[in-house]
């Protein structure tokens, strides 16, 4: 009889157990955030103008005359080091011509000849040495100059520059989309899912106008779209962030700033 109560007992009590609600994984997202919490959007076609024009002051600064230059002295600079010392080069048939000398056997007019090759070969190169570092020094200003042209279109280098106008090349082409970088700080079971709450502007209209160019990715990647037909303003972002049985807000968690 005691065995049946305490079954009985039993059975009431993980009944009651399974009856209560089970909170199902957990979110914390105190520490979130953006490692970059502020993008700001430019009229591509206008930028890349600019950056086009930056390129053709630079192409017509010699730049490229300089460096095609450089690259066919040191091709023939290499073609005189074959010369002396191929396989049948100059150096090989001195050579011969100096045992032959050292066995009583030799041609004078030969070595004559030989001679005034290496003299001539040997000028030539020396004179592509000067050349060469001429040209060196005068690249060294011209890339001191290119900075400082790369400056005034935001860029620290002339290589900087070179990267970014390919890459606004590309975006222009394929429209990419304005990307952030993804949302750090977040703890939580998986999955987790991202959506945008809301877009504070001064203008509610100029507001909602961002508000349909966004969108919200893996990760917590905000994208815009290339297109934003948005005017220039200041525009702040809250997304909500859930898994099952948890969701957070986070309120003003990135700004973007629209150029006029």
């Amino acid at each position: 009889m005691k065995r049946m109560i305490y079954l009985l007992t039993l059975g009431v009590v993980l009944g009651l157990a399974a009856c209560e609600k089970v909170e199902i994984g957990y979110l914390e997202a105190e520490n979130a955030g953006y490692s970059i919490d502020t993008l700001y959007l430019y009229n591509i076609e206008e930028r890349l103008a600019e950056y086009l024009e930056c390129k053709k002051t630079i192409d017509e600064s010699g730049g490229p005359e300089i460096y095609t230059r450089l690259d066919e002295i040191k091709v023939r600079l290499a073609e005189i080091d074959e010369q002396f010392y191929g396989e049948d080069g100059l150096q090989v048939q001195l050579d011969a011509i100096y045992d032959a000398i050292d066995g009583g056997e030799f041609s004078g007019e030969e070595l004559e000849q030989l001679q005034e090759e290496q003299e001539r070969l040997e000028n030539e190169w020396y004179d592509l040495q000067d050349e060469m570092s001429d040209l060196e020094n005068e690249r060294w200003d011209l890339n001191a100059e290119l900075d400082v042209l790369a400056g005034q279109v935001g860029f620290n280098s002339m290589s900087e520059f070179t990267t970014g106008l390919a890459q606004l090349e590309n975006r222009d082409k394929y429209n990419i989309p304005w990307v952030t970088a993804p949302l750090e700080g977040v703890l939580g079971t998986e999955p987790l899912s991202y959506s945008i709450a809301r877009v504070r502007n001064e203008n509610p209209e100029s507001a909602e106008l961002f508000r349909q160019a966004l969108s919200i990715m893996g990760g917590g990647r905000i994208h815009v779209a290339l297109d934003v037909k948005a005017p220039a303003g200041v525009y702040v972002v809250s997304i909500i962030l859930e898994n099952e049985g948890q969701h957070r807000l986070l309120e003003d968690i990135y700004t973007f700033i629209v150029e006029e």
